[in-house]
């Protein structure tokens, strides 16, 4: 309310205002709270555009990882990415010790070793991914297939070997998905 201070008036302020300030607000709350999930949602959809623009990205990028892992003789980060059920069968440090043990004498990969896909074909619930491994001066390069396959929500690694493969999946058996 405001009073003229001339007159003894009292001058109530219309209803129409004080419903259009609520109105402004509400609003400008909206509008906040649009932004904020636009932007969230931005951020997200920015992995779910690159699923898009690759479907297979994932999985190339865990084969291109175990490649670069095997190359470097780093089994320990090798064990890491495959699935659980795999890790329940073959213990961590049995594993490393055998993987070590094939390698016996095998070099490292040498700085500037390319790690590349060459195709990916699914086949049911697994994805072959087959990579290739070139060391820089060498005439002829490493190419093997490399399979994966959600489980639990992530991406793993599930077995490696000659292209077309048959598949071992010891989550297979225990009806993982």
């Amino acid at each position: 309310m405001k009073t003229d201070p001339g007159t003894r008036f009292v001058f109530v302020e219309p209803p129409e205002r004080r419903y259009l300030a609520a109105l402004l607000v509400a609003t400008a709350m909206i509008l906040g709270a649009f932004v904020l999930f636009v932007s969230g949602s931005l951020g997200r959809a920015g992995q779910g555009l690159s699923q898009l623009a690759d479907p297979d990205g994932a999985a190339k990028g865990l084969a291109l990882r175990s490649a670069q892992d095997v190359a470097e003789l780093d089994f320990s980060s090798d064990w890491e990415l495959y699935s659980p059920c795999y890790q329940q069968v073959n213990p961590k440090p049995e594993w490393v010790a055998l993987k070590q043990s094939e390698a016996n004498g095998q070099a490292k990969a040498l700085p500037g070793t390319k790690y590349g896909v060459l195709a990916v074909e699914r086949d049911g619930i697994y994805t072959r991914v087959e990579v290739q491994i070139t060391e820089p001066g060498r005439p002829t390069s490493t190419q093997y297939e490399i399979d994966v396959r959600q489980y639990g929500g992530r991406w793993v690694l599930v077995d490696t070997g000659e292209f077309g493969h048959h598949i071992g999946d010891n989550c297979a058996q225990g009806g993982g998905s």
